[in-house]
């Protein structure tokens, strides 16, 4: 259900394969079970910090990520490295979506793939480039 209280920090994903999953990257604050007839608006908001996904790679059938974040609690410190998702032979019959960064913020490193999956956004409001290397360290 849409609206909350509380705190999501420090998750991660991590080492994750996928194979004709609709959406493998996913966080939406404007989720209703109800169906968007019975579901009016919320403002408020579950704040959502420091999640990452490192190393996902597979195949999606609809939209390879849909971050939607609400306007009065952006999504913050979402940060993607190694990413590398490609389109499954049995799409939704051809009907592949766009990836979505709605209010998120945070940064891409390392390979991402497809690459317009890099659509986070800089604290600034500016889209954060995709060319930075990234080291994993033990």
């Amino acid at each position: 259900m849409q609206g909350g209280k509380g705190t999501v920090r420090n998750v991660t994903f991590s080492n994750v394969r996928v194979v004709k999953v609709a959406t493998p990257i996913a966080i939406d604050q404007f989720y209703c079970d109800g169906g968007v007839a019975r579901c009016r608006n919320r403002t408020d908001a579950v704040q959502i910090a420091g999640v990452a996904y490192r190393r996902v790679v597979g195949t999606y059938t609809y939209q390879p990520v849909h971050l939607a974040c609400s306007d009065a609690r952006p999504c913050t410190g979402v940060n993607m490295a190694d990413v590398r998702l490609s389109p499954a032979s049995e799409s939704a019959g051809g009907a592949l979506r766009k990836p979505l960064c709605w209010k998120s913020y945070g940064e891409a490193l390392g390979m991402i793939e497809p690459m317009g999956i890099g659509c986070l956004q800089r604290s600034n409001g500016f889209v954060m480039p995709l060319t930075k290397p990234f080291n994993y360290t033990c």
